[in-house]
């Protein structure tokens, strides 16, 4: 994902078209959650912030990673405790952790099972184009190209 997110960086610096990458809205989204902000207080966010960046017709590059719970659990066992006092205390200790006792890794997951279909709304609603795949099923090298291919940039413009 490094060399993806490089490349992303690169377009973005050379001007070559106006990318929105998901976390600009994923990460507040799930924050406004997390202080135990409602779906219409995440709606409210995203509608700023379309408007917001209307004038440039941003293109968003969405990564779905449909193992994502998989994921998180295999991250946490690799990564060990340091990785999951960071990650999971996070959640632990949010007022939504605690106003709903999420003390386990399970609770997090149903967490973001929770932030997942607030996105997945939110995308729906995403006025602009999207171009949506997991690169981790088509590789970096594929997700380069097909972004490449989506957005009708040549490498030699870059």
């Amino acid at each position: 994902m490094t060399r993806t997110y490089a490349f992303v960086d690169q377009l973005l610096t050379k001007n070559q078209t106006a990318f929105i990458e998901t976390y600009p809205f994923q990460s507040p989204v799930r924050n406004i959650l997390k202080m135990l902000g409602t779906e219409a207080d995440c709606t409210a966010y995203f509608r700023r912030f379309a408007d917001a960046v209307e004038p440039v017709l941003p293109l968003l590059v969405y990564f779905d990673h449909p193992n994502w719970k998989d994921r998180i659990y295999k991250v946490a066992e690799e990564r060990g405790e340091s990785f999951n006092s960071v990650f999971f205390d996070a959640f632990y200790r949010s007022p939504f952790g605690m106003k709903y006792r999420i003390t386990t890794p399970d609770g997090v997951v149903g967490f973001y099972e929770l932030y997942l279909e607030v996105c997945e709304t939110l995308i729906r609603a995403w006025p602009f184009r999207i171009l949506r795949f997991n690169p981790i099923a088509e590789g970096e090298t594929a997700t380069i190209n097909r972004i490449l291919h989506e957005t009708g940039i040549t490498s030699q413009s870059l």
